[in-house]
């Protein structure tokens, strides 16, 4: 999705979603091991597990052009990549 910028009473935030790449996948909310997998499988067909790497990261997503930390400005997500 990339940036979006959001009109509100104080002006204008920068609200930020990564986008998929090729060797990289961002889930955000509750997934199962099962929809896990499926994702993997469907974005990369026969990949061998130990060429994968999950990771949890908080990215900010709102607000990026605000000044004040606020912890509700941030995404966790699962952060699935292949290696090489």
């Amino acid at each position: 999705m990339g940036k979006t910028y959001v009109k509100h009473g104080g002006g204008t935030s920068t609200n930020f979603w990564p986008d998929d790449d090729e060797n990289t996948i961002y889930l955000a909310g509750d997934y199962s091991l099962e929809l896990i997998l499926a994702e993997i499988k469907d974005k990369w067909p026969g990949y061998k597990i130990e060429d994968i790497t999950i990771s949890s990261e908080w990215i900010q997503t709102e607000c990026l052009t605000y000044d004040l930390y606020c912890p509700g400005d941030y995404t966790q997500f699962l952060v699935i990549t292949k290696n090489g």
